[in-house]
């Protein structure tokens, strides 16, 4: 019997139901997937299903991802990195937060105009408004670049 510490590494992922032979190929690849993305997101002792991460799926097979990662998380992450600054972690608590600057500073343990300011700071870096929804679109996909392995 396997203990609790060893299923808590445990990454399951399922897919949709897919008819016949070839729909088993199919569904097998999709389940081999979402545990694949689980593990590079850092997922542990769940079960993650496909349609949870089709999203990923698609950004880490686009051709398009080191382009993506390029013009949005790479040039925060040299940032974050030269002036000790929190660019990218204060993106992903604005994300996390649902677009709540209130929420976001609390989740930061900081005044609403220092997250105000640092999400200028990122337009400012990377050209995308993080109040535009295609630009928070792109900056989201970069986010999760970031978590993902490449696709095999």
């Amino acid at each position: 019997m396997a203990t609790l510490s060893t299923c808590a590494d445990a990454r399951i992922g399922i897919s949709s139901c897919r008819p016949g032979l070839p729909g088993l190929a199919t569904s097998y690849a999709e389940a081999r997937e979402a545990a694949e993305i689980a593990a590079g997101t850092g997922a542990h002792g769940r079960v993650v299903a496909f349609e949870d991460v089709l999203i990923d799926s698609i950004v880490r097979a686009s051709g398009h991802a080191d382009r993506i990662l390029e013009g949005t998380i790479t040039p925060l992450l040299a940032y974050d990195a030269e002036h000790k600054a929190e660019l990218v972690a204060t993106l992903r608590a604005y994300v996390e937060s649902g677009f709540n600057l209130t929420r976001c500073a609390e989740s930061r343990t900081v005044h609403p105009n220092t997250i105000v300011y640092r999400l200028r700071r990122i337009k400012e870096l990377t050209g995308r408004d993080p109040h535009v929804p295609d630009d928070l679109l792109l900056l989201q996909l970069g986010l999760k670049l970031t978590g993902l392995g490449p696709a095999q």
